[in-house]
């Protein structure tokens, strides 16, 4: 915990907002109001302030650490000791009163930005795609990763991603440490308390009983094979969308084991489905209800082990009102495996109403319930709403607030035939006054 209070200042001095902290020669926050940025602005003010917060309270708290022969020098220099060019040894009091302040850079901003995601729900950088992204494209073009010696000289220096290098760097190195002995070790690591070394390096072979260049370079190993295992699934995929249109599925993303069964299964379930619907139109004929089933195969591990099923989606519509309002019932059934022990299965389990506010349906009014499987959060649920529904066709973003497509169509058609038109009825005028 930091010794002292902490000072916050609040400042709308600039037009982007940032925050920094520091603890000499007193703990201080400075925050500003200002949106991130304005172009990828996409959380609320409160949210924003709290995020900024929690990052900065944790430099606070990882700076200001101290022990009992702190404190001692503390009180022996009446406060703490800030470093002065005019005056080098100056340096030397700071660090008896404030060792943990002189870690590097990469420390201070990994180990708040971890904090930070860990503090606000996972929401953070630590979890975020950009700084996966950023160390798989160094494995793919087989770039240098920095040592901590070469992150802290030509990594900000000469590198062109500069001082952000402390954030990607720090974050994933402690986000290793964190995901390989846990992250009570890592918070060790980070407090001065009784006993605890005084230099980062040392304090860190005291607590992981192994000198910090040879973990760094385990890091290194391990990002490198993680972001390979990254790129040739991506690969898998971008092959998958060009050959089958549509994502190769992988364990666990649709509560099946994955791969090319699930493909397989996928196709002839859409295979018998076609085949169901067309079978339904000729049976049921004119009369004005329309048939559509649909085959669902999935892994339901609701009950603790896997059990495979396939449901029967069958749902009939008809048209009302002057073809203005659509209803539609429908329900479930299992072909293979069955609900769990106090799972009800209604006879009717989906049910929609659909309304066309205006004649073209361009703009729709939909209430609907309906039977769902969720293999990662609840199993069954049931979903109901009330949905405002908006339709237009375009081939250019401009079109959305312009004429439809299919109006402008519509006018180049008739443009065409009246253009036609006219020549057919010059070429026949022509044609009678060379007769006379």
């Amino acid at each position: 915990d930091p010794k002292e209070k902490i000072f916050v200042m609040i400042q709308d001095f600039g037009d982007y907002g940032n925050g920094g902290a520091t603890s000499l020669p007193k703990n201080l926050i400075s925050t500003c109001i200002a949106p991130m940025n304005y172009s990828f602005e996409s959380s609320v003010a409160g949210e924003r302030v709290f995020s900024i917060m929690n990052h900065e309270l944790v430099h606070i708290a990882a700076l200001d650490n101290a022990s009992k022969s702190d404190l001692f020098y503390r009180k022996l220099f009446n406060g703490k000791v800030r470093s002065s060019n005019d005056h080098p040894i100056s340096m030397f009091y700071s660090y008896l009163t404030s060792p943990r302040y002189y870690s590097p850079r990469w420390l201070h901003e990994g180990i708040a930005v971890f904090v930070e995601t860990w503090m606000d729900g996972g929401k953070g950088n630590a979890l975020g795609n950009y700084d996966e992204m950023f160390f798989r494209t160094r494995v793919l073009e087989n770039s240098r990763i920095y040592s901590p010696q070469g992150l802290a000289s030509a990594g900000t220096s000469a590198d062109f991603m500069s001082k952000a290098n402390y954030y990607y760097y720090g974050t994933r190195f402690v986000s290793y440490l964190a995901h390989e002995y846990g992250p009570d070790k890592l918070i060790n690591w980070i407090k001065r308390k009784e006993g605890s070394k005084r230099g980062f390096s040392s304090s860190f072979k005291q607590n992981f009983e192994i000198p910090i260049s040879k973990s760094w370079n385990s890091w290194i190993e391990f990002e490198k094979e993680f972001q390979q295992k990254n790129i040739q699934e991506l690969n898998k995929q971008v092959f998958s969308l060009l050959v089958l249109n549509k994502f190769f599925p992988t364990s666990g993303t649709d509560g099946s084991n994955g791969g090319t069964a699930t493909i397989a299964r996928d196709n002839l379930n859409q295979a018998l489905s076609d085949q169901l619907n067309q079978y339904g139109g000729q049976l049921l004929g004119k009369t004005g209800i329309d048939f559509n089933f649909g085959l669902d195969s999935y892994t339901d591990y609701a009950s603790g082990s896997g059990q495979e099923r396939t449901q029967l989606d069958v749902t009939a519509s008809k048209k009302l009102l002057d073809d203005r309002l659509i209803v539609s019932v429908g329900s479930e059934v299992d072909i293979q495996g069955s609900a769990q022990d106090g799972e009800e299965a209604p006879v009717i389990g989906n049910v929609s109403l659909e309304y066309l506010l205006t004649q073209a349906g361009q703009w729709r009014l939909k209430g609907f319930r309906r039977n769902q499987y969720d293999n990662v959060v609840d199993g069954q649920l049931v979903v109901s709403g009330i949905s405002l529904i908006f339709t237009k066709e375009f081939n250019e973003f401009k079109n959305l607030f312009a004429k439809t497509v299919l109006t402008e169509n519509q006018k180049a058609r008739k443009e065409e035939e009246e253009e036609l038109k006219k020549k057919e009825d010059s070429e026949s005028k022509t044609t009678e006054e060379n007769k006379n």
